[in-house]
């Protein structure tokens, strides 16, 4: 089964994320590929919801934000629409006070990450908006610093509104908080939908991304047997700060079926009654995959050494 992809579009109110979700769907109608939206409104009604086309399957989280008190609702949503529609990409406007981490850390269900692809994190920004950041609230501001550390295409909006100078400046600034980014300079979101989730390698020329080339990336390691709960909390100890998140379903030996949710440093464990596949998902920034696995991998190898010597 192909992974179906999952493009999110950050920014805050106003920045033209509706406009740019637009833009994407009408390019997607010409490819024919199969497409849901989810969109998520702090507020109990959605004022953008018309924009979707009734053609295509629309969910709608209202009344809270997907990165925090909706959460749960967000992933249910995520498995109906993977296991009902099956469409081949999905998109996700989030509300202007959301964290892509975690909203990526949402998209990432145990059950559903090894099926899925994140394309990319857009993050949309009122270049005008920006300019006067130091006007706003701290909280404000530096919610829009962490939507642009962690995107993977920044699209510096609405640069009709600004001068030549005050454009270079917006970009110089941009590009200091994340270097990596490529940044499309536009106004009324005119992007060409093609050149998000690329990577500029040298003038008009698109290099596709890959997995490994994301801002925020996740691995999903699948156990296939039960492992030491001693062992895996040393090995938690041991992650480095770039792991912002680990989530899914372990079985430690001589027990039940756990969900685990990590963040901050902090394990929380549940004990789960249903019988789940022992997904583990992680997500963090520059993930070494190959070692990860490798640490996992010998998780197991341990155990079933030591039940065979036992």
């Amino acid at each position: 089964m192909k992974p179906t992809e999952i493009l999110l579009l950050s920014g805050f109110l106003g920045s033209g994320k509706t406009t740019l979700l637009q833009r994407f769907l009408e390019k997607e109608k010409q490819t024919g590929r199969k497409v849901a939206v989810i969109m998520n409104e702090i507020g109990q009604y959605s004022v953008d919801s018309h924009a979707v086309g009734e053609d295509t399957p629309l969910k709608e989280l209202l009344n809270g934000c997907i990165c925090c008190s909706m959460k749960d609702e967000l992933e249910l949503t995520l498995l109906s629409l993977f296991t009902q529609e099956q469409p081949d990409v999905i998109y996700i406007e989030a509300t202007g006070a959301a964290h892509p981490v975690d909203i990526m850390d949402a998209c990432l269900h145990p059950l559903i990450a090894p099926y899925v692809n994140m394309r990319a994190v857009v993050s949309l920004v009122d270049t005008e908006k920006w300019l006067i950041k130091s006007r706003l609230s701290p909280q404000i501001s530096t919610l829009l610093t962490e939507q642009i550390r962690h995107a993977d295409d920044i699209v510096l909006n609405k640069m009709d509104r600004v001068s030549e100078l005050e454009m270079a400046t917006a970009v110089a600034e941009i590009k200091e908080i994340n270097a990596h980014a490529a940044i499309h300079q536009v106004s009324f979101a005119a992007v060409d939908p093609d050149a998000i989730g690329q990577r500029t390698g040298q003038k008009d020329e698109h290099i596709p991304v890959t997995t490994a080339s994301l801002k925020i990336q996740s691995y999903t390691y699948g156990f296939t047997n039960a492992i030491p709960q001693e062992r895996f909390e040393e090995w938690l100890r041991q992650l480095p700060d770039t792991i912002h998140r680990i989530k899914g379903f372990v079985q430690f030996e001589q027990g039940k079926t756990t969900q685990i949710q990590y963040s901050y440093g902090i394990p929380i464990y549940t004990d789960e009654i249903m019988k789940l596949p022992m997904n583990l998902v992680v997500i963090g920034e520059s993930l070494d995959k190959e070692r990860l696995k490798e640490e996992l991998r010998a998780l197991e190898n341990k155990s079933r050494a030591e039940n065979r010597s036992g």
